[in-house]
């Protein structure tokens, strides 16, 4: 028998998306529990164990699980990409998708409502002009064909009688994360520079808003399908480390790092650092939600 108290299963709870969703979903109530490849006896919170790559998982998790929330996935930006990387680039995604879609069926678990991250990079590493709203084609280029098909198996969820999610996300920046403090410090060196002519779009989100846009998915039941996770004030990359340097007052040393020194240093990966192009946010505004950081300076208030 179900709870009048919502339960929430996060998949990947314990990244740095994961953590701060936790924390706002109890602040209101929920039940969070995680799913994750390696348990962690510090943390107070309910855990239970899966390896899709063994085809393994406690399938006590999804007993009465409303909300499904699936974060899994290797980082995109932690190693180079090679043969090898690309494959768990994809696995941990696509493969993963597809092996909790299939326990769920197989054990005949009610999940009312699945929401599943996935990434701006759906529209291909380009820089042009349009702006990218969540009908929009998707992209040829490595990153963006596995956000296709990633995609694709979380739409299956539906079958199951799922109200599905996507949320396409940008770099999450909040003051002490990762991506936030990595350019702060090359600012404060003044090492920060511009990745190629610097005009290609930097789709971004702060990761309050992030998880907010989560809670906001949740509780509003009629909302399915894509949608974009980013601020409305979208940036340029060379506006992103201009914002940096006058955030630690340092001049910059190094104004630009040129293409092709980008793609000698990261490989294949360069292609998605050196382009980007504007995403729309106005579906989920449209939809009802405020952002508390619309744009960078709202950080700084």
């Amino acid at each position: 028998m179900r709870s009048e108290i919502p339960s929430v299963l996060i998949v990947g709870g314990s990244g740095n998306l994961g953590r701060k969703l936790t924390k706002l979903l109890a602040e209101k109530n929920y039940k969070v529990r995680w799913l994750t490849r390696k348990l962690n006896s510090k943390i107070n919170i309910k855990q239970f164990e899966w390896d899709f790559e063994k085809a393994f998982i406690d399938t006590a998790c999804f007993e009465n699980t409303d909300i499904l929330i699936n974060l899994a996935g290797a980082s995109i930006r932690d190693k180079r990409w090679t043969k090898h990387y690309k494959n768990e680039i994809y696995n941990s995604r696509v493969r993963a998708t597809r092996f909790l879609r299939e326990v769920i069926e197989c054990n005949k678990y009610r999940i009312r409502t699945f929401i599943q991250g996935s990434a701006v990079g759906y529209y291909g590493n380009q820089t042009t002009s349009d702006m990218m709203a969540e009908d929009h084609f998707p992209g040829k280029d490595f990153l963006a064909k596995t956000c296709e098909e990633w995609e694709l198996e979380a739409k299956k969820f539906s079958e199951l009688g799922c109200r599905v999610c996507i949320m396409r996300t940008g770099v999450v920046f909040s003051p002490g994360n990762e991506a936030y403090d990595t350019m702060l410090k090359l600012a404060a060196f003044k090492i920060g520079s511009t990745l190629g002519d610097g005009r290609q779009y930097f789709p971004w989100i702060h990761l309050e808003d992030w998880c907010r846009m989560v809670i906001f998915l949740i509780e509003d039941q009629l909302l399915r399908g894509a949608f974009n996770a980013v601020a409305p004030h979208q940036i340029k990359q060379a506006e992103l480390n201009t914002f940096f340097h006058k955030k630690t007052g340092k001049k910059q040393m190094i104004h630009s790092t040129p293409a092709w020194f980008t793609k000698l240093l990261f490989g294949e990966m360069a292609e998605n650092l050196l382009n980007g192009s504007s995403i729309s946010a106005q579906k989920i505004l449209n939809a009802g939600f405020k952002y508390k950081y619309p744009d960078l300076n709202s950080m700084l208030k």
